[in-house]
């Protein structure tokens, strides 16, 4: 499961361009930057809006090691850390989104190959029962054979 959508990698990239550069983020940051859009309407708190978008976002940063995430009641913010620029440098993101893809495309191909292998098991017990019954059937009807040739002879 990818735990950011698509339209998120923009501004997780953007971030982790940023704290290389400035150490430290936060919501007010995001903000000023134009990443996270205030929304104008009285039945929600801007900030609250703001600071939860912010929120996600660590999560999916302290998720995979690339940055540092405080998040307490009086403080909420994001720096880097020693794995900041190699991920930056590796692809960032929109990398690590097209692994995630692939990787989500591999499972569900998987998943259906052993859906798949269950099926045609269940199948082969069935013909193997089958194959037992009709080899026993053939057996006694040779045995039989050989009896009323033996009795012809006679």
């Amino acid at each position: 499961m990818i735990d950011f959508r698509e339209e998120d990698i923009k501004p997780l990239d953007w971030i982790v361009s940023e704290v290389i550069v400035r150490y430290v983020l936060t919501p007010d940051d995001l903000i000023e930057a134009g990443i996270i859009k205030e929304q104008n309407s009285l039945e929600i708190d801007v900030t609250y809006t703001a600071i939860n978008e912010f929120k996600r976002y660590l999560y999916v940063l302290d998720k995979y090691k690339v940055c540092d995430c405080v998040s307490s009641m009086d403080m909420i913010n994001v720096r880097s850390n020693e794995y900041t620029l190699q991920f930056k440098n590796l692809g960032g993101f929109k990398k690590l989104y097209a692994d995630l893809k692939k990787q989500e495309k591999r499972e569900d191909l998987e998943f259906e190959l052993a859906e798949s292998n269950i099926r045609a098991n269940k199948l082969n017990k069935k013909i193997a029962k089958r194959n037992k019954r009709e080899t026993i059937i053939n057996i006694v009807l040779g045995l039989i054979n050989i009896g009323i040739l033996i009795w012809q002879l006679i």
